[in-house]
């Protein structure tokens, strides 16, 4: 198995209740089931995310760092050596992811804020 790089669009909710039950109810909104972690897989527009909470301030599988407690819901923008995306894509990207955090925070009681990172895989 090579090693490859992956860009990451990430969306930061920090929530006003406790995180695990905000994230099940964002779930149930969703129709979509978390897993044996407390995870689940989902789409924004045509775009695949994953989300979870931090349960510290990083997250090895994903290689995310934000405080414990975080809900974090992330898409690989890139996945691999060679992929690459263009300015304007990536923006339209987290137009929709923010367009769907504000929905979501005002439904949660929750803020959002959007980062670009990066992880290898």
């Amino acid at each position: 198995m090579s090693t490859h790089p992956n860009v990451m669009l990430i969306c930061a909710l920090t929530v006003d209740n406790t995180a695990r039950k905000t994230l099940r109810a964002i779930f149930a909104e969703l129709g979509v089931e978390e897993d044996e972690n407390g995870e689940a897989n989902f789409n924004i527009g045509e775009d695949h995310y994953s989300a979870g909470v931090m349960e510290s301030d990083y997250e090895e599988g994903y290689q995310i760092a934000l405080p414990e407690g975080t809900i974090y819901v992330m898409n690989l923008a890139t996945y691999g050596y060679g992929e690459k995306i263009g300015w304007n894509d990536l923006v339209a990207k987290r137009d929709a992811l923010v367009a769907w955090a504000q929905g979501i925070c005002e439904r949660h009681s929750c803020s959002y804020e959007i980062f670009v990172g990066a992880n290898y895989w």
